[in-house]
């Protein structure tokens, strides 16, 4: 049915209302009627916010981000401070690429000024053994060697027994294969034993 033309007056009329209003609407939100800038928002498309530097707080935020993200870092016990755009790394690490990945870290983020690293790199620690596993070295080889000589199936005087860390080494000769395990055998089973190194040549 043909529309009249006082209904087209209507049509025209709420057609105008709420185009007026959308446009309204949309330069609250916009702040003006750039017609790219009404148009992206009327459709949905998302504008590209133009981001300043980091503040202390984002850059602090984001260096710990990653610190916690990394197994080999999260562990080390590194502080952050950061103060007007003045970052400050501390605290040790285990490697020297370690202490490289925080320094690309910080350096790169926006909002960075100034770094200080004042972290170190732990010196590899080297085990000294104690008295008491000097004294534990010292009595096992006799140990052992007295716990072959009760068998009566050894000639001790063709072995040598030694121990370091509480590992027993047997070297020297037997005459065959068998002695040559059960030296190895009894020589576990001397309390204190950790482990045994067998070294020992059956004579041809």
């Amino acid at each position: 049915m043909p529309l009249t033309r006082k209904g087209t007056f209507y049509v025209f009329l709420i057609l105008l209302l709420l185009l007026g209003g959308a446009g309204y609407y949309l330069y609250n939100e916009t702040g003006s009627f750039d017609i790219s800038r009404i148009w992206k928002r009327w459709t949905g498309e998302a504008e590209e916010a133009s981001r300043g530097p980091m503040g202390d707080a984002e850059v602090r935020a984001a260096i710990l981000e990653t610190i916690l993200k990394s197994p080999e870092l999260r562990s080390q016990g590194i502080e952050v401070v950061v103060t007007e755009k003045t970052v400050t790394i501390m605290g040790n690490v285990e490697t020297p690429m370690q202490r490289a990945t925080l320094e690309q870290l910080a350096s790169g983020l926006a909002g960075t000024r100034q770094l200080n690293m004042t972290v170190g790199v732990r010196a590899a620690t080297v085990a000294i053994p104690s008295a008491a596993s000097s004294d534990t070295d010292a009595r096992l080889p006799r140990e052992v060697e007295f716990a072959l000589y009760k068998t009566d199936a050894f000639d001790v005087k063709t072995l040598k027994v030694s121990s370091q860390d509480r590992t027993i080494h047997l070297a020297g000769t037997v005459r065959n294969l068998a002695e040559k395990l059960l030296a190895e055998r009894i020589a576990r089973d001397v309390p204190d034993v950790r482990a045994v190194q067998n070294d020992l040549e059956v004579l041809k």
